[in-house]
């Protein structure tokens, strides 16, 4: 039950550190997986997305939790 329609508090400036500003896009999760193929390392996986889009707000979690996703799916069927 909304008593008032007005929120507690101000928006947000910078959307940084936010999680749905900082999911990646299909296409940055491939590139994440492909570039963690060739045994690069996270911090110079978050640059090259960056200078890729000089607005993405992506933080390293990000980039830990993907190549951590893509692990479990390529170790899933292992007995």
């Amino acid at each position: 039950m909304v008593i008032c329609g007005i929120h507690n508090h101000l928006t947000s400036e910078h959307l940084e550190g936010h999680c749905f500003a900082g999911r990646l896009s299909e296409e940055e999760g491939r590139l994440i997986v492909d570039i963690s193929k060739s045994l690069i390392r996270p911090r110079d996986i978050l640059h090259t997305l960056k200078q890729r889009n000089k607005l993405n707000i992506i933080i390293m979690r990000a980039v830990y939790n993907a190549r951590k996703n893509f692990k479990v799916m390529e170790y899933a069927g292992r007995p």
